[in-house]
Order: C-alpha cells, then structure tokens, then sequence
C-alpha cells in the first residue's frame, strides 16, 4: 500500500480550510477550469503545492479595476 503524502488534500473541506475560502468558491474556480484539484476515485483532491503555486501565479500583478469594497 502506498503511503499517503501529508502534501495531498482529500476532501473539499480540507481544501477550502487550507486556501480560507467557501466551498462556493471553490466549486466556482474549479466549473472555471482554473483550480489545481482533481477528482480520484470519487474524492475531490488537491497537492498543497500546486494550490500554493496557483495562489502566487494569480496574485503576481494587481486587478485592473478591483472593486472598492473588496476585503
């Protein structure tokens, strides 16, 4: 039996607690294509490093209009 890596995230809450996001918008990112999670063998799936890597890559430069009521 392989051993799991403590990297891989296995469930949806589990990703969303580690990114402090709401599972709407997880969902929203993944129906967007652009969030780095899988589903394998019925079980939603994510690699810290690579949900760490699309957060640096998607905040690298500033919104071009960010809304003023943004948190």
């Amino acid at each position: 039996m392989m051993k799991s890596s403590v990297k891989i995230l296995w469930t949806v809450r589990s990703i969303c607690d580690y990114c402090q996001i709401s599972k709407d918008f997880f969902y929203r990112l993944v129906r967007a294509g652009k969030f780095p999670a899988t589903i394998i063998e019925g079980r939603w799936c994510a690699h810290m490093d690579n949900i760490d890597e699309f957060f640096k890559c998607g905040t690298k430069t500033p919104p071009q209009n960010p809304p003023e009521d943004a948190e």
